[in-house]
């Protein structure tokens, strides 16, 4: 009776193979995680790519507080008109980084310029 579970189990993998997950009704997309709406999703860890927008607002002659957490960093700052804005970057499930911005009130032409800059749009 052992071998009959044995066969039952191959012949089920092999079904799910052949025809693939979603034909048979697996659901793997748990596995990974979307980026919200407007997130953008960038390429490093949350703490380099908070090196890498610090020094490009440094750059651009700005002054932006860096707070590091466990799986968020949180970069503080005030566009060239003054406008606050934050940028927050937080690791997925899957190992990616999320980027979103947060403005205080309504984005104006030189926050979004900035943001255009920084590919944060």
């Amino acid at each position: 009776m052992r071998w009959a579970w044995c066969v039952v189990c191959a012949a089920g993998l092999a079904v799910a193979c052949g025809t693939g997950c979603q034909a048979v009704g697996l659901d793997l997309s748990a596995l990974t995680e979307d980026p919200g709406p407007r997130e953008h999703v960038l390429a490093g860890t949350p703490d380099k790519e908070a090196v890498t927008l610090q020094a490009a607002l440094v750059e651009r002659g700005l002054r932006p507080q860096v707070t590091p957490g466990e799986d968020t960093t949180v970069i503080a700052c005030r566009s060239g008109s003054g406008q606050s804005f934050r940028i927050v970057l937080r690791r997925t499930i899957d190992g990616r980084t999320c980027a979103r911005v947060s403005l205080d009130g309504r984005a104006d032409d030189d926050t979004k310029a900035l943001l255009a800059q920084l590919d944060l749009r």
